[in-house]
């Protein structure tokens, strides 16, 4: 289903931006990934401007249907992140086990320095 004219352009330019942040998640390249938070953002300010548009046209079944395509785009970008987040702990992890060692209470050292790790290669 296509949405509505009226609230149409800006669910479209949404589900758009989120499209490219699901395949940019799927590279996981540095760039990318910080890009991605910009365009999320940018897809939300084109939700909220057409949801607090004056032509919100909100029990349309277009605009609905658009919304809940949003919606699980949202979700699965939300997903992708929190394993992303997990992972780059985990290797957190492991990176501190093996240049720090272990605390008393059998847990991997915190990685000494940055939060933040960036491989290339």
């Amino acid at each position: 289903m296509t949405p509505a004219p009226a609230v149409g352009p800006g669910l479209a330019v949404a589900n758009s931006r989120m499209d490219r942040v699901l395949a940019g998640l799927t590279l996981a390249s540095p760039e990318v990934l910080e890009g991605c938070a910009v365009l999320i953002e940018q897809a939300c300010h084109n939700v909220r401007a057409v949801l607090s548009g004056p032509a919100c046209p909100d029990r349309e079944p277009e605009t609905l249907a658009a919304v809940l395509q949003l919606r699980a785009k949202i979700r699965h970008a939300r997903c992708l992140l929190e394993h992303a987040y997990k992972f780059h702990l985990r290797c957190g992890q492991m990176v501190g086990a093996l240049t720090a060692g272990y605390l008393p209470g059998g847990q991997a050292a915190p990685v000494p320095g940055s939060k933040r790790l960036w491989v290339r290669g």
